[in-house]
């Protein structure tokens, strides 16, 4: 995978594609895929989501790494979420539904402090444009 995305990379970084503008649009076209489509419109589903949120208690045990958090709803009980172009929870909940489970949106909302009103918070799957 990595050799195809450099040899993109340097096709895309050629001359001949002289405008940055075109060259930008059609490289983020053919290396950035999600896992799932953008959400344009806050799903029902999230609203309930922020209710359990709001009803329980987390906490940020540690992170790992820039996209991984380990969270905590008791002593003894974690959960690791990662978060990128797959929102995922060791819980399996939000996976089984093809939804946010609330570990995920406490980490979107609580660590990250996105607004519940941005549409980044609902996304399934993220990438970097």
């Amino acid at each position: 995978a990595y050799f195809i995305i450099s040899a993109i990379h340097l096709i895309l970084s050629r001359k001949h594609i002289s405008n940055h503008r075109k060259r930008r649009s059609l490289y983020s076209t053919l290396i950035v895929m999600r896992d799932h489509p953008f959400i344009n419109r806050r799903p029902r589903e999230f609203d309930e989501t922020i209710t359990l949120l709001s009803q329980n208690t987390f906490f940020l045990v540690n992170r790992p790494g820039p996209t991984v958090f380990i969270i905590s709803t008791s002593p003894d009980i974690t959960f690791k979420v990662t978060i990128g172009n797959i929102q995922n929870c060791s819980c399996g909940e939000g996976l089984k539904a093809k939804k946010l489970c609330v570990h995920i949106l406490f980490v979107m909302l609580r660590v990250l402090q996105i607004e519940d009103t941005n549409p980044l918070a609902w996304q399934l799957s993220l990438t970097d444009d």
